[in-house]
């Protein structure tokens, strides 16, 4: 690898980790916690693993520093449907994303989430009904990656939440996040190994009247092509999250707080595809298998997996349909 390259590279780990340091002592997630559910058809059924991977429109979710190696124009709609354990329920979980490469400009890109948390009676201290509660988040926002190398990407995300849980004072909220991200392709001599490393949902705590902060994040993760041909395309991906809480409980306290994810992805001839992952999150009591499979065809995706939710929700079904054009 080139000294320069060497020289921007650990700039950029530096400075991003200046960042997250300077948003660590703001206090473990207690608001707003759909932003960190992670969507996507085709992620999720690799564990969530894909910081290292960002290869696609999912990139703008999850490592908007792997945009700059997306090279084609795509769009991306997730739908899951969301059931409490025991019943079904009018709960879901919505994502998309869009993506614009240029070939002097970088690749921009644009997406959101919408949890759907049904609706509720309101009454009075009598028990008299006094209308409908409709209760739901809402989260767009703008990305932009650029290539500074021709192995290293960089990339942003500047979103906008709201969140609705009742018509009561007190019962919405507001907050503006930022993302930051980078992709480096490592040199190797056997296959394709990328790194990854994001910082998701920086910034201030949310504008309601509780003064509360979001759910920040830091990444690192990669994903290594094992193979890749005109047959068969075989890609391994691991990723370490840490929510940016004050790291002062030791070592081995602060190592279980992470959240481990590894998955795997499987195509035969760019056609159809089978996908497997783990996902452990210790404090969240979240320890199972993922699977999914995907079809390509003529520009068309079609990407299904089945994740575990937890305690409340059980094992989820997300879908996702994308087009590249």
């Amino acid at each position: 690898m080139k000294r320069s390259s060497i020289v921007i590279l650990a700039a950029l780990v530096a400075s991003f980790s200046v960042v997250g340091s300077s948003f660590a002592q703001l206090g473990y997630t207690t608001a707003m916690v759909w932003l960190g559910m992670d969507p996507g058809g085709r992620p999720s059924g690799m564990g969530k693993a894909f910081v290292g991977v960002a290869d696609d429109s999912n990139a703008t979710y999850y490592n908007p520093g792997g945009l700059p190696f997306a090279t084609e124009r795509e769009i991306s709609f997730m739908h899951e449907p969301r059931s409490v354990t025991g019943g079904p329920s009018d709960f879901y979980y919505d994502y998309g994303s869009f993506i614009l490469p240029t070939q002097r400009f970088g690749t921009f890109g644009i997406g959101f989430l919408y949890h759907e948390m049904g609706k509720s009676e309101a009454r009075d201290e009598q028990g008299n009904l006094t209308g409908i509660i409709h209760s739901y988040g809402f989260a767009p926002w703008l990305s932009y990656g650029y290539g500074v190398l021709d192995s290293l990407g960089v990339g942003g995300s500047l979103r906008y939440a709201y969140e609705h849980l009742a018509d009561v004072p007190g019962g919405t909220a507001t907050a503006v996040t930022f993302d930051l991200g980078l992709l480096y392709k490592v040199p190797f001599p056997f296959g394709k190994l990328n790194l990854g490393l994001s910082f998701l949902n920086l910034g201030p705590n949310i504008r309601g009247e509780e003064n509360e902060p979001m759910p920040r994040r830091m990444q690192i993760g990669f994903g290594y092509t094992v193979m890749e041909d005109e047959m068969n395309d075989l890609l391994f991906a691991f990723d370490i999250s840490k929510e940016l809480v004050a790291l002062d409980d030791g070592f081995t306290k602060e190592l279980r707080q992470t959240v481990q994810r590894v998955g795997m992805e499987y195509f035969y001839r760019d056609i159809v595809g089978f996908r497997v992952g783990y996902y452990r999150d210790h404090y969240g009591e979240i320890s199972d298998f993922t699977a999914g499979f995907g079809v390509r065809y003529y520009g068309f995706k079609f990407d299904y997996a089945r994740i575990p939710e937890g305690e409340a929700f059980g094992s989820e079904n997300r879908f996702s349909l994308s087009y590249i054009f």
